[in-house]
């Protein structure tokens, strides 16, 4: 409902926030949470305590797809961007995933949760792999 009333009611078709005075944090807030629906990523670990922090001293979870409306039967997104240096495309129909492509931009280990399958990834970097 809150969506709906978001999408339909108080946005524009740019996604700007129809509500004057002109307010910046309504409109990244709105596509914000719409982007957290399509793809979350999160540190699976505290960070170790060194003097010299690098990204491969993480372990990062992405989840495709954790909050897909019903109504949003089918789709695609490409391009997002996720924790730990990843890019992601993906597309579904009837509400689940068709394809996803996780893409490393640095390098780095991270889990892959798609649906209920968990996947260990270790891409090099430039590396892109689908499922």
């Amino acid at each position: 409902m809150l969506l709906n009333n978001l999408l339909g009611e108080r946005t524009y078709n740019n996604l700007w926030g129809k509500h004057p005075p002109f307010q910046i944090d309504a409109n990244f807030g709105g596509t914000s949470g719409i982007a957290e629906m399509l793809l979350q990523s999160h540190l699976m670990q505290e960070l170790p305590k060194k003097n010299s922090l690098t990204f491969q001293d993480f372990n990062f979870l992405i989840h495709v797809l954790p909050s897909l409306p019903g109504k949003w039967s089918e789709g695609s997104f490409s391009g997002m961007r996720a924790r730990g240096g990843f890019e992601v495309s993906a597309s579904w129909k009837y509400g689940k995933p068709t394809s996803v492509t996780i893409k490393s931009l640095a390098g780095n280990p991270a889990r892959l949760k798609i649906g209920d399958q968990v996947i260990d990834i270790n891409l090099k970097k430039g590396e892109e792999k689908s499922f």
